[in-house]
């Protein structure tokens, strides 16, 4: 009698631990997929949010400088890419030159503005 009742109760603890064995296993597979399916979201989402690469900046940089060198050997018509390119350009390079200096013409007689190092681009006031 009491050996049955031994089995009994150890078959009993055995069953029940085998169901919460059972139910930690689905827990945890449960718990994976979730979190697994969270990941996925937010990747896409962060997929979604991050640069396109044609529009990194490196990559407008590299674009200018290429479109710039074709311009130069006119191997592109320079129509309004090529106009505000250049405009940017002069606009950058307006911003960069510190130093301006006020000159008199020695033809015209009335003062000239110089930008930055070169003499060639002065401009009259």
């Amino acid at each position: 009698m009491r050996r049955r009742r031994r089995q009994r109760a150890a078959s009993r603890c055995a069953s029940a631990h085998r169901a919460a064995v059972d139910f930690v296993r689905q827990f945890d597979t449960s718990v994976l997929m979730i979190l697994s399916r969270h990941l996925y979201e937010t990747n896409e989402i962060k997929r979604l949010i991050q640069y396109n690469a044609r529009n990194s900046t490196a990559v407008k940089l590299v674009m200018r400088a290429s479109q710039w060198r074709k311009i130069g050997t006119c191997r592109r018509r320079k129509g309004r890419r090529a106009l505000n390119l250049r405009i940017a350009s002069f606009s950058k390079n307006l911003s960069s030159y510190s130093e301006t200096r006020v000159e008199r013409a020695a033809t015209a007689g009335r003062p000239m503005v110089k930008l930055g190092r070169s003499s060639s681009h002065a401009c009259p006031v």
